[in-house]
């Protein structure tokens, strides 16, 4: 299912983000971005590597982006 939240990632950045678009997105910083992905990734969209080296490109699918979007707004409304 397609939703809104994906239509609109996908309309201004395409089917996959890069860190410094996904830091725009979520708010937070390139550093926090990095630092997350040192750690193994928690706390961000799922993501995938473009190579095998150390130095390898980090993207994040549109789709992941979406979900995970849609998920933190719905936690945030539990909360409230």
């Amino acid at each position: 299912m397609l939703t809104q939240t994906f239509i609109s990632l996908k309309h201004d950045y395409g089917y996959a983000l890069s860190r410094e678009e996904l830091s725009e997105v979520l708010g937070i910083s390139l550093s926090t971005i990095d630092r997350r992905i040192k750690l193994g990734g928690s706390g961000l969209p799922p993501m995938k590597r473009t190579g095998n080296s150390v130095k390898n490109r980090v993207i994040f699918p549109a789709e992941g982006v979406a979900k995970y979007l849609d998920c933190e707004e719905y936690d945030l409304e539990d909360a409230s």
